[in-house]
């Protein structure tokens, strides 16, 4: 395929989103369109609000990990049921941490937030390509 025909294939591409978005404009109206925008920027908010619990706990466990770890080191055996509470606290404590950076750093959340038009033209994209 040559660069003129990927390009050509792209402007048909493009030209049938902005179809789409004409589409359901005419079709529902700007008031079902606009709330589509609001609903993503919604969900986009409750992603980050999610991340932000998830280094709270996070900020909250890890000084309280770092001071007990060590001593639960010393317990360990197989019949001391602190040494698996303290296991499994720091697991969870690991988890939040990696699952709060991982939704801070998603590039399309904050997307969504300030220009959810490009969230939705992605999707239509995702749709068509």
């Amino acid at each position: 395929m040559t660069q003129e025909a990927a390009f050509s294939l792209i402007d048909k591409r493009l030209d049938a989103i902005a179809g789409k978005f004409s589409e359901l404009a005419e079709q529902y109206g700007a008031e079902v369109v606009n709330a589509a925008l609001t609903v993503v920027q919604i969900n986009a908010a409750q992603s980050l609000v999610i991340a932000v619990l998830f280094l709270g706990v996070l900020i909250y466990a890890y000084p309280k990990l770092k001071k007990t770890g060590p001593l639960m080191a010393k317990q360990w055996n197989d019949d001391n049921p602190k040494f698996f509470i303290g296991f499994a606290f720091g697991i969870v404590t690991i988890f939040s941490g990696i699952i709060g950076v991982v939704k801070m750093l998603n590039v399309w959340t904050w997307i969504a937030v300030f220009e959810p038009k490009l969230v939705i033209a992605r999707k239509l994209l995702a749709g068509v390509l």
